[in-house]
């Protein structure tokens, strides 16, 4: 795993004890209620957000009824970073516990932008969906501490390094949380409906023929899926495609296409690598198992 993304999958250190443990929380011990979560977990959260100095985003995944299930922290730099949560065992944080989860279910993208560090959530189509404050959200966009629900699931999600974004007082902290995210984007566009205009045209080469549609800006504003699951966008019917395998998204304007914690990743056919996070440019084509996605500007 590179320095750019860190995984832990169990609760690393008992708080209150102050010495490091594998900790369960069982349900008696912790209602059902993010806020009850919180009065647990905030020391070890401020903690964590202490200790780490370089710029990113935290995500602190916590189950209803056994507490802090894992956690992910994403470099931010210049350049785009991203990584995908979910059951599946390809994501970044793999959460089993909860079957409600989709494999891949929320895609997480950071970047540092002017010296703040502004990440986005995005809902994979996924049948749970994911929350705020607000309700429903298919993207979330914030420079500032952020509560997501799902399921049996909270998500933490507070950025690190250059904000000092959670004071060590209990109350200051979750008012954090508990605020409404400050740049939500709600609702979703219909596929190929609206009628911003284009910045790029995405041809899709199958044995069964090949397709070509312009990307809109709004379209690639809410990301465009590309799997072979009936809820993406880009159908691909080939098994070696994942479910969701891609997302095309713009981050700060400039289009970019992410692996989503698929099983066979992403091939960069004009540079001969393989690809995570990578900012299209024109004539740029990738290989998606048996598919080849090829990406052209819009002048």
């Amino acid at each position: 795993m590179s320095g750019h993304t860190r995984v832990v999958r169990v609760l690393e250190t008992d708080s209150q004890a102050g010495h490091r443990s594998t900790t369960f929380v069982h349900g008696s011990q912790l209602a059902d209620t993010p806020r009850r979560h919180y009065e647990r977990l905030h020391r070890q959260l401020w903690s964590a957000c202490q200790e780490e100095r370089r710029p990113g985003l935290f995500v602190f995944a916590v189950h209803a009824t056994a507490g802090l299930s894992g956690r992910m922290w994403l470099s931010a730099t210049d350049d785009v970073r991203a990584g995908t949560l979910g059951r599946h065992q390809f994501v970044d944080l793999s959460l089993t516990r909860d079957q409600a989860l989709s494999l891949r279910h929320v895609l997480f993208v950071v970047r540092l932008v002017e010296g703040r560090v502004r990440f986005s959530a995005i809902d994979l189509e996924t049948p749970g969906g994911l929350h705020t404050a607000l309700g429903p959200q298919h993207v979330t966009q914030s420079e500032q501490p952020v509560l997501l629900r799902t399921a049996q699931l909270s998500f933490f999600c507070v950025p690190t390094g250059v904000q000092v974004m959670l004071p060590e007082q209990l109350e200051a902290a979750w008012r954090r949380f508990d605020e409404v995210p400050p740049t939500p984007q709600a609702g979703r566009w219909s596929w190929l409906k609206t009628a911003s205009p284009a910045v790029g045209v995405l041809t899709l080469r199958l044995a069964t023929g090949v397709f070509t549609t312009a990307i809109d800006e709004q379209l690639i504003r809410r990301g465009v899926l590309i799997g072979r699951d009936e809820r993406c966008d880009v159908l691909i019917p080939d098994n070696y495609v994942s479910r969701v395998h891609a997302a095309l998204l713009s981050v700060d304007g400039v289009a970019h296409l992410v692996d989503c914690g698929s099983s066979n990743g992403i091939h960069d056919l004009r540079r001969l690598q393989a690809v995570r996070c990578h900012r299209l440019e024109d004539a740029d084509r990738f290989q998606v198992g048996n598919a080849t996605l090829d990406w052209h500007l819009v002048q």
